[in-house]
This record gives C-alpha cells, structure tokens and sequence, in this order.
C-alpha cells in the first residue's frame, strides 16, 4: 500500500505547482484575462485502503481497495479482505484532494482514526465528500472476502524450555517457537510460547494434538496471514489418513457465509527435535474481537455428552459449569463463555453462579419455545435463528457428521439480546463415512444423518423437532439449492488443490512414514494410501453421491414434511 502521509504531501505540492504556473500564465499577455484558473479539486478518494499499522490486531498486512467512480456524483469502494479478517471495527486510511473533507451520516472523519463496521449485518457504510465550493460525491464500501487454499506447507519448531515433555493437557509447557514461512508467510525466530495437550479422544492417540499460546509480552500475534490471537491449535488428524476431512468442512462452512468458522492451514511440527508430522494449525474456538466475537455479554455454549463426567461441585472444574436442559429436550449443555471459573476468581462465586443461572434460563427459553407449537408457527426468532441452524445441517449433512447424534461438539452462541446461532462447526472425525477405525471416502454416501433408532439419543431428538419447523425446511431447501448450484463445484476445486499441496510439499509422504504403521493397526481392512490426491478424487466422489442424496432428501421433504428422513 503507497505511504499515506506521503501521498498527501505530493499532491498538495503538485496543485501548487498548477495554481503557480496558471497565475505565471495570467501575467504574461497583459490580457487579464477573466477565465477561471481552473476547476476546484474534485471531491473524490484518491486512495483508500486499511493499514495494518491502526488496525491491530485485526489485520496482518495492509489492503488497499479499489475505488471505482460510478458516475460524476457517486462511487464506489470494493474492499478485498482475507476470509477471516473481522470487519467489525476497522479504521480506514484514504486521500483526498486539497481542501475536500470527508463525512459519514454528518461526522467529518480522520483519515487512520475513525472506525465504522464494514461488514455483517450492519448497512454498508456511505461516505460523503465536499469540496471547498460545496460539490459532494458519495462511496459506498463493498466487502468482498477471499480465501484461497493453501499453496504451501509451512514448517514450525517448537523448543520447550530444558526439553520439557508436553504431557497434560492441562499444565503449560514454557518454549521457543520459530516459524518457516516457505517464502510465503512472515517467518518467527525463537518466539516465546506456552504449550499443552488438547482435544478428547484425540489426545490418546500416538500423534497427539496441541496448543500453543504466545506469551504475555509477546501478545497476540498474526500467522500464516490470519488475524492475530495469543492461541493457536495445532490438530494432529491422526484418525483421518486423508488429513482432508476438516479442511473440507470448514471450507463448506466458510462457502455458506457461516461465521466465525475456523481455517485449516497445513505446517509440518516438529517438537524438541523430534519431527511429527503433518498438522493443521487452526484458531482457538474462544470468544475474543477475531475469533468469536459477540462481546463480553455473550454467550458460547456447547452441546456435549458427558462421555462418564459428572458435575462437579468444585467451580474450579469445568463440570461445575455443566447443565442438562430441563424443558424437554434434556440436552447436555456446557458453557464455554463466560469463563466462569475465572469470573469465580476475579468476582466471586455468587456473581459467577448467577451469570451461570442466568444462561440456563436463557437457553431453556429457547428449548421452551421449540417444543411448543409457537415453534411449528414461527419458528421461535425471537430465540433461535433459522438461517443458522439451516446453514449448520447443511454442513452436517453433506459431510454426514454422525456425532450431532449424541450430541458431541454442537456449538451455539448469541450477543446479548440476539437469538442463538448455531455455529461455529467443529469436529469432522467421524465424517465422511469414516471413524478411527473406518476409511473415510468409502461408505455411507447414501445413509441418513439422524439416527433411525426407536429409542433416539438427545441430539437426534433436538434436530429432529428443528425440522418440524415448515419455516426452517423452507430455509434449508433454499439455503441448499444455492450452495448447490453456486458453491458445491469451487469444494471440490478446494479439495482438490488442497490436497495437492501437502502432497507436492512432501508433508504428507513423510507423514505417511512417521505414522502409517500404527494408522494401519487401527484400520486393518484399509491401509493408508500413500497419495493425498487418490484422497482427494474419493471425497469428490463421496461428496457428489452425497448430494443427490441431499437433494432427494430435500424432495421429501416436500411431498412428506412428517415422515422424511433426514
């Protein structure tokens, strides 16, 4: 991006130049003439764009956008900003010519100072400029967001202090962290981090999941061109042979405008000298400005068996924080922000014991509502909101995510006073037709989402009464004919080039020979292929089995809206 401040200078000191040589002009025929010198400066940008520099920590590098003039009086700004990027609070840099101010809804705003909300659900922002003889043009700031796949496999290093071993997922490990960006991204030498185990079933795996954290005076940081944060997460894939699974569904996710849905960036770790593989570095589900972002007052939930935990009555423990819905539905619910054991630490268990009744009635609320008949009538807006939970079946169905079932790893959220969404998605394991102990890509293309069982575990119950809803069919059918049409071809592109990449890095070869003979002891019946891209060709397959399965499903719902299966 041109040095605003610079810009500046240069065109003041060009426009004196004209006025200086046009007044020279004046004078040399004696004429007086009476015709103007010239027009004043027009009222338009010059330059527009965001810098990294004022707008921390949300962007990693500058943008510059393209102004186009639509006519003499108005024009617009198109903005390109990485898919991931948060555009809630953004303080734009622009130029303008000499003299011309610049407005928005009346306020004259400052160039790198004044912050508006560019994207959402908030109305685009207009910008109004006036010359010093009072013409005025209008802009209107168009966002349009890119994500492109990965086109290398970045390598990190990670040197805990004094060779320390992670071993817990709960005891922060002090270390190093140095980042090769492959030419590609910013690098990192030596920066200091904390790491720990992560995940459920995951973590007793032989490759092992973590998270790492920046340290406090290191602050949160930028990587592999995603707004920086002070946690990371680092998935192993270990019972996904492809390592494709979760990087299709949160592409599906990110194709469906779905927010806050998370990137799957391929790096190769290796910890204390010991090379580990290939990982996807990800963000941290957490509520914060460029992750989660719904403000201190809201709240993330997740639906979550127990899998044998109970609660707890000790509000240090996550399970103390644990609830089962008692208007019907009986769904396992765990709050995840607040987080209240540290709101049990800096204000006091009673404060954080009423913020946590406060949620459970509030959800409760909402389970109250979709089991009465004002569901099947309006479908509950005012609690639940429809767009969502469309957009989070279609994800679920097209990748046949069979933990929504029990449930596991359902996330909900809502800012203070807005419905709950359902989102972000989370957790493609068991996807695919595939389990730890099953192939992904083989099976199961055709088989139902919702269990078909007589005596229905709590998720099947709960998404089963959402489709009762005409108004969320209706959702879902439109919903699924645009991504149909529009989006289901640039997946399997996606899917297609991602897998390239990791394959003509030769991450995933040598993935393959620091892992394969234990992936192959789990499943017997199907060694590891040795080729992301054969991986690659079977998900394109599934995927398109999967949605002529969809689309008949859609069909039944239609000619059948009570007996369908989902």
């Amino acid at each position: 991006m041109f040095n605003y401040t610079d810009e500046v200078m240069t065109r003041k000191l060009s426009i004196l130049a004209v006025v200086v040589l046009a007044l020279a002009a004046c004078g040399g025929d004696g004429g007086g003439s009476s015709d103007p010198v010239g027009e004043m400066p027009a009222a338009k940008f010059t330059g527009f764009g965001f810098e990294a520099s004022v707008n921390q920590p949300f962007l990693a590098a500058d943008i510059e956008a393209e102004i186009v003039e639509d006519n003499h009086a108005a024009g617009t700004i198109m903005v390109t900003l990485p898919q991931g990027v948060n555009p809630k609070s953004l303080k734009p840099s622009f130029v303008t010519e000499a003299g011309v101010e610049v407005f928005v809804n009346g306020v004259r705003q400052t160039s790198g100072s004044d912050a508006h909300q560019f994207g959402g659900a908030a109305a685009p922002i207009a910008y109004t400029l006036r010359s010093a003889d009072g013409r005025e043009r209008s802009y209107v700031v168009r966002l349009r967001f890119v994500d492109p796949v990965p086109t290398v496999v970045t390598r990190l290093n990670v040197a805990t202090d004094g060779g320390a071993p992670v071993l817990s997922k709960t005891e922060r490990i002090k270390a190093k962290l140095t980042v090769d960006g492959q030419d590609h991204y910013a690098g990192m030498d030596a920066v200091a981090i904390e790491i720990k185990g992560r995940g459920n079933s995951t973590w007793t795996e032989p490759k092992k999941p973590y998270q790492i954290r920046f340290d406090k005076k290191v602050g949160a940081q930028p990587l592999l061109g995603l707004p920086a944060a002070r946690k990371w997460i680092l998935l192993a894939n270990f019972v996904d042979n492809s390592m494709l699974t979760n990087a299709i569904a949160m592409k599906i996710g990110r194709l469906l405008d779905m927010p806050f849905t998370q990137h799957m960036m391929p790096v190769e770790l290796t910890l204390n000298g010991q090379y580990l593989g290939l990982y996807m570095l990800t963000e941290q589900k957490e509520v914060a400005p460029n992750r989660i972002d719904i403000g201190d007052e809201g709240t993330y939930l997740e639906l979550t068996v127990s899998d044998g935990r109970v609660p707890s009555a000790d509000p240090n423990d996550e399970m103390h924080w644990f609830f089962n819905s008692r208007r019907g539905l009986h769904l396992p619910t765990q709050v995840k922000s607040p987080e209240l054991e540290d709101m049990t630490k800096e204000q006091g268990l009673e404060t954080a014991e009423r913020r946590f009744a406060q949620i459970q009635a509030e959800f409760e609320a909402m389970e109250a509502c979709v089991v009465s008949d004002e569901y099947l009538d309006n479908g509950c807006e005012a609690h639940l909101d429809l767009r969502s939970v469309a957009q989070f079946l279609i994800v679920q169905q097209l990748t046949r995510n069979w933990e929504v079932n029990h449930p596991k790893s359902v996330q909900l959220y809502r800012s203070s006073g807005e419905p709950y969404r359902l989102g972000p998605i989370w957790d493609f394991d068991w996807t695919f037709g595939g389990t730890s102990s099953n192939e992904h890509f083989l099976t199961r293309q055709t088989d139902a989402l919702l269990s078909q069982s007589v005596d229905p575990l709590d998720g099947t119950r709960f998404f089963t009464r959402l489709l009762r809803s005409p108004a969320l069919r209706q959702e879902f059918d439109e919903q699924w004919h645009a991504f149909r049409t529009e989006k289901l071809g640039e997946l399997l592109t996606y899917t297609r080039l991602f897998a390239q990449t990791i394959q003509d890095s030769g991450a995933f070869e040598r993935d393959y020979q620091r892992w394969h003979d234990l992936q192959d002891a789990k499943k017997p019946t199907r060694p590891r292929l040795t080729n992301a891209t054969q991986y690659a060709g079977m998900a394109a397959d599934w995927l398109l089995a999967r949605a002529a399965y969809i689309d008949a499903v859609v069909q039944a719902m239609k000619l059948d809206p009570d007996s369908f299966r989902f």
